[in-house]
């Protein structure tokens, strides 16, 4: 298999061998048996200021998926751009890693990933940006910066840290526009995949200035970014929505199951409510949820509305009996369709609620 198949998990920290390509023979002339070695036995680390690159350790004879190396060069080890070998069949050693690692333990040493401290490590570990992460220097993703009365701009965030809600990273490059922030600035991004199977990281400004409980009282905010979103369904309307919808309450409709002890599934007077699951005409089965009385129609007459948020929501669709497919908002008029792929999404977004309206 070709190295720009597997990407940089095959030799980050890893060994592997490559054909030595003749052009290539003139800077491994230190290297015992330059001169008829068909292969290179390499090693991926990531120096600090070239990036991911792999050191060769020995050049010897490639043998199917093994290569008999000569002895190890007595002078500096020479390393190469792994992008030279994107075309290039790869071998990877995962059953004699442990031992080409005592083997060759001094010269991991010398290539100095002892700079490579854990938190980095860790960071590197998260396999599900790795579609985002530049193939050189791997701690740098593209984030969209979004605010505003300004257009999308794309900046490179080198990834610093991470928690529950989001990742971490410090600015690149100066933005073109005033967002606020400046290179070398760290700001906090979350990623998400949309609609159309990409993969996104974005900075949201807006959500940083956030709506009063009382603005988002009566749904008209919620309706509206609704609205929006079906007439322009770009990402960032599409996040605009989602910050507000996991600021909003809404009204859930319920059957009455007991009366008891007030708790997070009754209402004020501790009576039990079971969040009404509906089926649509493809027989799926979704949770309908709304941003105000009104739009429940006929169903405030039939069922208890639950006021209740949309983290609370998406709790009861998974703890559903039913394989409930999403979360339907205002299904009466303009509805929007919360799908499961959207649930991490907004579990992770923090609140950005404020106390007094600016």
């Amino acid at each position: 298999m070709k190295y720009k198949d597997l990407g940089f998990r095959a030799i980050y920290e890893q060994f592997c061998a490559f054909p030595l390509k003749d052009e290539m023979r003139e800077d491994l002339m230190n290297y015992p048996g330059f001169n008829k070695a068909d292969g290179m036995l390499c090693y991926g680390y990531m120096h600090p200021e070239e990036g991911l690159m792999l050191a060769v350790m020995a050049i010897g004879m490639l043998e199917g998926s093994d290569i008999q190396c000569f002895r190890e060069p007595q002078e500096k080890i020479i390393s190469m751009p792994p992008e030279e070998f994107e075309n290039e069949e790869i071998i990877t050693f995962k059953e004699s890693d442990r031992i080409l690692r005592m083997q060759y333990d001094d010269q991991i040493r010398a290539l100095g990933n002892r700079n490579d401290v854990e938190y980095m490590r860790a960071n590197r570990s998260i396999t599900f940006i790795d579609e985002l992460r530049d193939p050189r220097f791997i701690d740098d993703v593209p984030v969209e910066l979004w605010r505003k009365d300004r257009d999308a701009e794309t900046v490179m965030v080198r990834i610093t840290d991470s928690d529950m809600d989001a990742l971490i990273g410090q600015l690149r490059q100066e933005p073109k526009q005033d967002f606020g922030v400046h290179e070398g600035d760290e700001i906090r991004f979350v990623v998400f995949r949309n609609g159309q199977k990409r993969l996104t990281a974005y900075k949201d400004f807006d959500a940083d200035t956030g709506y009063t409980p009382e603005q988002l009282e009566d749904g008209t905010i919620l309706k509206e970014a609704i609205h929006r979103f079906r007439g322009d369904r770009t990402e960032k309307n599409l996040m605009g929505l989602l910050h507000i919808l996991r600021d909003s309450q809404f009204y859930i409709p319920c059957q009455v199951a007991a009366e008891g002890a007030p708790s997070e599934d009754s209402d004020p007077d501790g009576v039990m409510m079971i969040p009404q699951i509906m089926k649509n005409i493809k027989d799926q089965y979704f949770l309908p949820v709304f941003s105000d009385l009104e739009e429940m129609g006929e169903m405030k007459d039939t069922c208890r509305p639950m006021r209740s948020d949309i983290l609370s929501a998406i709790r009861f669709a998974k703890d559903s009996e039913y394989a409930v497919a999403g979360i339907v908002v205002n299904m009466n008029s303009e509805l929007f369709f919360i799908g499961e792929d959207l649930y991490p999404v907004l579990r992770q977004m923090e609140s950005g609620l404020t106390d007094v309206e600016s």
